[in-house]
């Protein structure tokens, strides 16, 4: 499977519980298609969008992405970085879509909170991630509209981003590797 930008269809969206999210931060606005790759594997990341976008629930945080789960990758410009080791003062490449830029994290938040399991395809590629259960977490559909993630359907495409698995302290490595 080639890197780089990619479509995702959604397969399956469950309730998976409460557990910790981690919520980053910036210590600079974003904008609305502006946002982190996030990933429960190496294999491919959602595209989480910034919390730019008044909800029936939350006011616009224009500073904020809700990553998800403590254990899920970001995947930058050639790394990935954990969400759980992100804290103020850091730096994150920030992804719209097409375009990269380096913003600083003011902070990284963590609280209890009722999570989804999301589950899609890139091709035969299974990718996943495990976001909090709110109508302020969002992903781009193919379409280029913002979707909240309660509201996906399956079958429903969001962009997304395919990767190679086969990680060590977030570089590359070619190794025998099998995530479920």
């Amino acid at each position: 499977m080639a890197e780089g930008k990619a479509v995702i269809t959604i397969h399956e969206i469950t309730e998976a519980g409460t557990g910790t999210r981690v919520c980053i931060d910036m210590a600079d606005s974003l904008s609305p298609t502006e946002g982190l790759l996030i990933g429960s594997t190496g294999s491919g990341y959602y595209h989480v969008l910034s919390e730019n976008n008044e909800t029936d629930t939350y006011p616009p945080r224009v500073f904020r992405v809700n990553t998800g789960g403590i254990h899920h990758y970001i995947r930058e410009t050639e790394n990935t970085v954990y969400a759980s080791e992100i804290q103020g003062g850091h730096s994150l490449d920030v992804f719209d879509g097409s375009e990269w830029s380096r913003k600083i994290v003011g902070r990284a938040k963590w609280e209890h909170r009722v999570l989804l399991h999301v589950s899609g395809f890139i091709g035969k590629q299974k990718v996943t991630a495990v976001l909090q259960q709110s109508d302020s977490v969002c992903l781009m559909k193919e379409s280029g509209e913002r979707a909240a993630v309660i509201d996906l359907k399956p079958g429903d495409k969001v962009q997304g981003f395919a990767d190679t698995p086969g990680r060590h302290l977030g570089k590359q490595i070619e190794e025998y590797i099998e995530e479920k």
